[in-house]
């Protein structure tokens, strides 16, 4: 194991319900970062190791059998309980908040 390696994984951000998924492979067709699915199986899956989490899988998916995994509640718990977050921004924020991407961080 190197610096870079690591034994964690990334926390998954899209669910497949495999009963709805019809390996169509729609998702896979519009990602981004195509390796991060798998169509080989009865369903397609995701490596959660790979995906960047945009959401345009859940777009597109027609069956309704991806969904973004909703963690709120584990972040409201760990707020409440006071556990330090840290909040990452991507750098669009300097066009989507124009003249007030360094207030952003305040507001997080």
């Amino acid at each position: 194991m190197n610096e870079y390696s690591s034994s964690e994984h990334l926390r998954p951000v899209v669910y497949v319900d495999p009963a709805k998924c019809c390996n169509c492979h729609r998702c896979i067709a519009v990602c981004p970062v195509k390796m991060c699915n798998n169509g080989s199986g009865d369903h397609v899956s995701v490596n959660h190791d790979l995906c960047i989490g945009c959401g345009t899988c859940i777009d597109a998916c027609v069956h309704g059998a991806r969904q973004g995994i909703d963690d709120i509640q584990s972040f409201l718990h760990d707020l409440k309980a006071g556990i330090p977050i840290v909040a990452i921004v991507a750098p669009a924020v300097a066009v989507n908040f124009k003249g007030r991407d360094l207030e952003l961080n305040g507001w997080l």
